[in-house]
């Protein structure tokens, strides 16, 4: 084999090397979009939850402070929201 020929095959090996390390890398970053994407959903989840618990409990110390009158608001369904 001559020198030209080896070291063309060098550089193939070097960017098979280098495209296999770009394809693992590319994996990993789309766990992780994956996982930001369901944490994004879950913490919104959480923080409508909280909103409506908030809501509950203002509406209820509200009905205290008028004489015991608690008017629940209906919730929303997901469609609405």
């Amino acid at each position: 084999m001559s020198d030209g020929s080896i070291e063309e095959t060098e550089m193939m090996s070097d960017l098979q090397l280098t495209q296999m390390v770009a394809s693992d890398r590319l994996v990993y970053l789309r766990i992780l979009e994956g996982f930001k994407n369901n944490l994004t959903s879950s913490l919104a989840k959480v923080n409508q939850d909280i909103a409506e618990i908030n809501r509950q409990v203002a509406t209820r110390n509200q009905a205290l402070v008028d004489g015991g009158k608690a008017v629940f608001v209906e919730q929303q369904s997901e469609e609405e929201e």
